[in-house]
């Protein structure tokens, strides 16, 4: 004989042949759903005959042929739950074949570096991490205190320039001499209303 096939070998081959079993049985409940219509038309042609003698003995095939039927989908369904099975013990197997090389790779990093360094490395990582959020904290209090005048105004121009709006020109345009007769023209309007 040969070597003896390997676990991966036979679970492929017995795959395979499950999936084969089950095409055949596809082909076979096909056949027998044409065979029951072919059933169901002689019915139909027999009883509009009126010959019962045939109804009576091509009912008796037809409920045979459904109940067929029916035992071939049981086991249909029985072989996918047994492919299922095997899909399953395959990939649980792989997966367990995977953590074993991850262990090893674990224990001979463990080995190399040794338990100090590594510890030197979280050490060093939990430093960085919490000074980085002492700097962003830092940042978040700068940005949220008082913005004192010229960056404000810095900041509404560089807006109402994003948006379109040009204020400054409008300002410049305005009267400057004008600004104390306008403001004694109001005075007046307002002292005629009260």
């Amino acid at each position: 004989m040969g070597a003896e096939l390997s676990i991966e070998q036979r679970v492929k081959r017995e795959v395979a042949l499950l999936r084969r079993q089950d095409r055949g049985l596809t082909r076979e409940i096909a056949r027998m759903e044409r065979e029951k219509q072919v059933l169901v038309l002689k019915l139909k042609r027999f009883a509009g005959e009126g010959r019962m003698e045939l109804v009576q003995s091509i009912s008796v095939q037809y409920i045979a042929s459904k109940q067929n039927i029916g035992h071939l989908y049981k086991i249909q369904g029985q072989m996918a739950n047994v492919t299922q099975r095997v899909q399953i013990m395959k990939s649980t197997e792989e997966i367990n074949r995977a953590i074993l090389g991850l262990t090893s790779t674990m224990k001979f990093i463990n080995q190399t570096m040794g338990s100090t360094n590594v510890m030197q490395m979280i050490s060093q990582f939990e430093s960085e991490v919490s000074r980085q959020e002492m700097l962003g904290e830092t940042l978040d209090d700068m940005l949220s205190g008082q913005v004192d005048e010229v960056e404000q105004k810095e900041l509404v121009n560089s807006v109402l320039d994003e948006i379109g709006v040009t204020l400054g020109s409008q300002l410049r345009e305005a009267p400057n001499g004008q600004v104390g007769t306008i403001q004694n023209d109001l005075e007046q309007r307002f002292s005629r209303l009260t």
